[in-house]
């Protein structure tokens, strides 16, 4: 079972905090860039279980001005068990429910990234920003 918290700044630090393979590893650009995503988006923090020190993701969303959702996810590194990816996949499109159009960025090379996002009802769109493909639903 996913338990899910509204995010805070403490829940990014704690998942950069854990040990060894579940580290969460950012340059401090891109953690700068979700700590700012974090202020400005409905935030949520997902943990497998209510004792646990660092939750397993992060999700966001934020309504821009052309009325669109930006979403965002961090997700700790080495894969996710299934029931996880799962109850995430799950977890997102829920709160997409009827909301407005939406869209994200995937890393041209994070194939899990892409993965997640096919899972959540995204397609690839044409647009770019630097490395980041643009992805809608």
């Amino acid at each position: 079972m996913i338990f899910f918290t509204p995010g805070q700044q403490s829940d990014l630090v704690a998942m950069c905090a854990l040990p060894g393979d579940l580290r969460l590893t950012l340059k401090s650009s891109v953690y700068r860039h979700v700590q700012a995503q974090m202020l400005l988006s409905e935030t949520y923090a997902l943990f497998e279980g209510p004792d646990e020190p660092a939750p397993f993701a992060l999700v966001g969303g934020a309504e821009l001005p052309s009325g669109e959702l930006d979403i965002w996810f961090v997700v700790r590194p080495g894969g996710l068990a299934t029931s996880l990816l799962l109850g995430l996949v799950r977890f997102a499109r829920s709160m997409l429910g009827n909301r407005p159009p939406s869209l994200t960025y995937v890393e041209g090379s994070n194939q899990e990234g892409a993965r997640l996002a096919r899972l959540c009802g995204f397609e690839k769109a044409a647009g770019r920003i630097g490395s980041y493909e643009e992805w809608r639903r």
